[in-house]
Parts: structure tokens; sequence; C-alpha cells
């Protein structure tokens, strides 16, 4: 018996159910998979930002980070100061991490930016189990009055980002001006990018890189 039908000159399909599950099972994918290169994915986690708002001490960037073979992986998150469009000679903070015992890893990492008093402030990263010391930068960004709009963003977009291994990523960014500041940068092009850097005053980037080594077990 057939499994087609002709209606007005159109092939019907009676069992496309059937044909979908067959087509799965051949390995027919019909959803998107990640890529074989890529040894890990960054996604934004908001949660802890109200608390922050709410208790006005600060501002706080927090991601979750899925390493895809963490028992080989290095992590490399470090922050940027730019000032009137000049990049700072060494990182602001940095914090390195990896070589987990276990295949693959989820976990908590992120900036946290603590207001201190007579112009103090403080910023601090930090992973699930480990942190950089906290780094006062107010020589940093010297008299903050002298600016009227200050702004942290996210960068790294509703999906998140792949990385690959070795691959640098820019995952957020903080801003100061005098004048305003501009939202909608394409942070995947570096010409954006410096622009945006050279149109504020004060610049820090958030960046990440991991990088797959041989397993240390």
């Amino acid at each position: 018996m057939s499994d087609l039908k002709k209606v007005g000159g159109f092939i019907r399909f009676k069992t496309l159910p059937l044909l979908l599950v067959i087509m799965l099972l051949s390995g027919c994918s019909l959803f998107q998979t990640r890529s074989a290169d890529e040894i890990a994915v960054i996604h934004t986690d908001d949660s802890y930002a109200d608390t922050f708002k709410e208790l006005g001490i600060g501002m706080v960037g927090n991601y979750s980070l899925k390493l895809h073979r963490a028992d080989r992986s290095w992590v490399n998150i470090w922050v940027e100061g730019y000032k009137k469009g000049k990049k700072q000679d060494d990182p602001l903070l940095a914090l390195s991490y990896g070589h987990y015992p276990d295949e693959t890893y989820e976990g908590r990492v992120g900036l946290t930016w603590i207001y201190g008093t007579d112009n103090k402030d403080m910023i601090k990263l930090y992973t699930g189990n480990s942190s950089a010391g906290m780094l006062e930068i107010d020589q940093f960004l010297g008299d903050k009055t002298e600016y009227g709009k200050t702004g942290w963003e996210y960068t790294t977009g509703e999906e998140g980002i792949s990385l690959k291994s070795g691959e640098t990523a820019i995952i957020g960014s903080f801003r100061m001006n005098k004048g305003s500041l501009r939202t909608g940068y394409d942070w995947n092009n570096p010409e954006a990018v410096e622009e945006m850097i050279q149109s504020n005053d004060i610049v820090m980037l958030l960046k990440i890189k991991v990088r797959e080594e041989e397993s240390k077990r």
C-alpha cells in the first residue's frame, strides 16, 4: 500500500512524523549543534545585578562559563583600561585558572565594581572558587565628578559567545564620559570597538580567553 497520496497535482505524505524520525535516526539533524572547535561558551547571568542596585554598593557583571574540555583548558580573564583613548600599559586586573579534574565544568565568572568612600572605588574579578584581590582604581579614574554619564554593558548577546581555543572575546564594557553614552556597538568589529574607545573618556573592557593544553593528569 502506498504511503503517498496525490492531491491536486501535489504529493502529500501521510506518514510525515515517521519520516522525521527516520531523518533524525539517520543523522540528519534538524537542530543546530555546537562547532567541534568550540572549547567553551559564556552567557550572561544577571541574577546578582538587582541586589547590587538595591543596596547601592556598586555594579556586577556576572556570567555562566561552560568548559567542554575542562581538564585541558586554561582560562584567562582580565580588565583592560583606556583613558582618553590611550590603553594602559598593563591590565588593571587579571585572573587565570583551569585544569579541572573533570572533563566538563560549568560555573560563575565575573567582575564586581564596589563604590568606595572618598572616590576610592574598587574592582574584583572572581570565579566560582577563586578570585583576584580588590584593586583600588581611583588613580585610574581620577575625579569621577567630571564625568556626567556612566554605564556597564554586557557584550555577549542573547545567545552568548562561543569560544575557540586561544580566541579572545570582549564580554563586558564599563564606560564613563562627559558627553552622552552611545549604545549598539558591534563588539565583533575591531573598528567599532576602537571608535567606542576613542569617543569615551574612561573605558574598561572585560576580556576572556580559553586555551586548550595537554592534560596535567
